[in-house]
């Protein structure tokens, strides 16, 4: 989000300590893991892994992913480069492929 002019003014001049709030100290939590206590994953099944993906993107997720990037490409393209919109599923495949080359060690191109 773009501020206003008004906006802009008003921290224009002022230091920087002003404006930004102090981070927070981080203190991690240190804690035994309860091996008695249930588990998110039932550990017995078989989880298939776009089963295990759609657990951190699922359905509702992509669609607003789909619909920003369309939105996006079609306000950045121009008339000689159209945008051919993505569907949810293109998308699936794309996360998919990015997966599957974070598992090489050397770089993609190397393999063209």
């Amino acid at each position: 989000m773009i501020p206003s002019a008004e906006a802009a003014k008003q921290i224009e001049n002022r230091p920087i300590s002003e404006i930004l709030r102090p981070l927070p100290n981080f203190e991690p939590l240190l804690s035994k893991p309860h091996l008695e206590q249930p588990r998110n994953l039932n550990l017995n099944k078989h989880w298939h892994p776009l089963t295990l993906f759609q657990l951190f993107f699922d359905w509702k997720t992509m669609s607003i992913i789909v619909k920003e990037t369309n939105s996006f490409a079609f306000h950045n393209n121009s008339a000689s480069n159209p945008w051919i919109s993505i569907s949810i599923k293109e998308l699936y495949h794309f996360f998919g492929c990015l997966l599957l080359l974070s598992l090489y060690k050397k770089s993609p191109r190397a393999y063209y």
